[in-house]
């Protein structure tokens, strides 16, 4: 059902813009905020995650439609992250919510199953503790979010897989690897292809990647939280897998026509 109303919500964004008329796009339009409303009450912060990530991805559309644009939006990143980080209003308010994704993650190192940690080691095993005689600096919040991205990504490594189960899991993790991989290749086709979806399928997989990269700590939840990002990024990989096909042959093409 989760997977269902996610779909259906960035349906409905991609056809209020899409549509051929007033009516479509206005049905349109009730699907996206059906289909959010319906998500609120499956998990918490979905409502957020799914409405705030087409919202992006439109965003995101709006502002690749011209390189003044794009440039502009490159620069408004650049300096609200910067802001974000010197700025002792932002800063504050960055380091709690860092903090909060940081003790959701040390709740999930302390399941039962494979952990993984990507705080700084003075805030294991005693985390509540630790953080409270000493608030995260803003260093350390940079390294725990840096660790947390590469963790969404690489774990488990194969060659720290634990138990039977993790062994088993080793080809979708090989696969996975291969979909990240054809997903960089298929990113500039995708957006010369269809720049709407390919925006839409970014600006919801980007935030809840880095979500979940952030609020987790195990390995078995990582690997079962991960497939809700994907199930778009395939997509993408998909068109990457083509690109190179199609680069690979066209020069076995040419000689065939050639001869």
């Amino acid at each position: 059902m989760f997977f269902l109303l996610t779909t259906a919500a960035l349906t409905g964004a991609l056809f209020m813009v899409r549509a051929p008329s007033r009516r479509a796009r206005g049905a349109a339009a009730l699907l996206f905020v059906a289909s959010v409303w319906l998500l609120s009450d499956l998990r918490v912060g979905a409502a957020v995650v799914t409405g705030g990530g087409a919202l992006f991805g439109l965003l995101m559309w709006w502002a690749t439609a011209t390189r003044t644009r794009t440039i502009a939006l490159a620069l408004a990143a650049v300096v609200l992250t910067t802001t974000t980080i010197l700025w002792p209003p932002l800063s504050s308010r960055f380091l709690r919510q860092t903090t909060v994704a940081a003790s959701q993650h040390f709740g999930h190192v302390g399941t039962v199953g494979h952990a993984y940690k990507t705080l700084d080691e003075r805030f294991y095993p005693y985390f509540r503790i630790v953080i409270e005689k000493q608030p995260m600096t803003r260093s350390e919040a940079v390294r725990f979010l840096a660790r947390s991205a590469f963790a969404f990504v690489t774990v488990p490594l194969p060659w720290r897989a634990v138990g039977s189960s993790e062994l088993l899991y080793m080809p979708e993790q090989i696969a996975w690897y291969a979909m990240l991989a054809l997903a960089v290749a298929g990113i500039g086709a995708a957006f010369r292809h269809d720049r709407l979806f390919a925006c839409l399928l970014l600006g919801y997989t980007l935030p809840m990647a880095a979500l979940l990269a952030a609020s987790n700590g195990n390995v078995g939840t990582l690997v079962r939280l991960r497939e809700l990002v994907m199930r778009f990024v395939v997509w993408i990989a998909a068109l990457g897998f083509l690109v190179i096909v199609e680069r690979f042959a066209a020069p076995g093409e040419r000689r065939a026509v050639a001869s």
